[in-house]
């Protein structure tokens, strides 16, 4: 066949309205099927001019970059979101100087939700909460909320839960300076949402780690009262902050995989708790700033760790849908834990 026959075949496929010119080219690409999301935690600045950090604002870089590419469509913020005392009031000058001044690019303006750290409980949490009737992007609507997110074009959920881990701390110390009643309903509440779910993954933020390998440790009343729900449950993961870097923790004991990501403003590279986990259980662990995104499929979720100075992927493992629930009270099957091939994850 002649050259010229060819380029005329060609053209003729390329002005098909159905586009099958476009799938004999190359594979068509069909709805996306996919939530992609941000889990990142601690970004809380400065209290002082310019009241953010150089790798803060590095960060904020690098994320909106990676969620424009991943299509995020949320963020989840693990506290500590204003240091090191919080905010005195709804029109505390810290909201926009740490905040709506860094996270200002078109993929900061989707829905952020968020839940109060150590430092922010040095002031006023209700302050945040009462931010959210400011910002429609802020999404703080108690000390601890939750919200269930459809996988487009699928009939699968993604049951967000965020837990306010400060005054769950206080019902293990006993410590009545808080409001002891919201620390001890939040236990019920807790056990409550994971019960009744019916979501393929079941994701829970709070910002203390219940297993971590950095200056903080794990934290026993998480360990003792936080720990057995998520297992009990068959939740998929655990992501917190607190310790300012970014961990992949697989107890071998657990059915759950537990995250860190706080590292969205400082950085510890300490790993000093790291011989108080399980043999063999810290499986990365990276020491400077980053942020995590997962990705939930039908039948998988990637989740990623992202190089805050660069945007480079740093380590990457895919969890799978919680089990069947008329297998939940039989067995207790993981929800979790292949490590991937990076190459595979290249097809994502």
């Amino acid at each position: 066949m002649s050259n010229k026959l060819i380029f005329l075949a060609v053209c003729y496929l390329w002005s098909w309205p159905t586009g099958l010119g476009q799938r004999i080219a190359g594979k068509e690409k069909g709805p996306k099927q996919q939530l992609c999301f941000t889990i990142i935690g601690d970004i809380g600045g400065l209290p002082k001019p310019p009241f953010t950090t150089w790798m803060q604002r590095k960060v904020a870089d690098e994320m909106e970059k990676v969620m424009s590419k991943k299509d995020c469509r949320f963020i989840i913020a693990l506290g500590d979101n204003f240091y090191y005392t919080g905010v005195q009031s709804v029109d505390d000058p810290r909201f926009k100087q740490t905040f709506e001044n860094t996270y200002k690019k078109t993929f900061h303006y989707v829905p952020w939700y968020f839940v109060a750290g150590n430092h922010d409980h040095i002031s006023n949490v209700s302050a945040q909460i009462a931010y959210s009737k400011v910002s429609s992007r802020w999404k703080f609507p108690h000390y601890f909320h939750s919200k269930v997110h459809a996988i487009p074009n699928t009939s699968k959920t993604v049951h967000v839960i965020l837990i306010d881990t400060t005054l769950l701390a206080d019902v293990c110390a006993n410590y009545k300076k808080r409001n002891s009643p919201l620390a001890n309903g939040q236990l019920k509440w807790i056990e409550d949402e994971l019960k009744s779910s019916s979501s393929e993954y079941i994701i829970v933020g709070g910002h203390h780690p219940v297993l971590s390998a950095g200056s903080h440790g794990s934290h026993p009343c998480l360990l003792s009262k936080l720990k057995p729900l998520l297992e009990k449950y068959s939740v998929t993961a655990y992501f917190s902050g607190h310790d300012h870097n970014l961990q992949h923790i697989d107890d071998p004991e657990s059915n759950v995989a537990y995250f860190v990501s706080g590292s969205g403003n400082f950085y510890n590279g300490w790993n000093l708790n790291r011989k108080k986990l399980p043999k063999g259980a810290l499986k990365h662990f990276h020491k400077k700033n980053g942020f995590i995104i997962a990705c939930a499929r039908a039948r998988k979720m990637r989740v990623i760790f992202v190089d805050g100075r660069n945007g480079k992927t740093l380590y990457k493992i895919k969890l799978f849908p919680r089990p069947e629930l008329s297998l939940k009270k039989n067995a207790r099957q993981s929800t979790k834990l292949v490590l991937d091939d990076l190459n595979e994850f290249d097809r994502f």
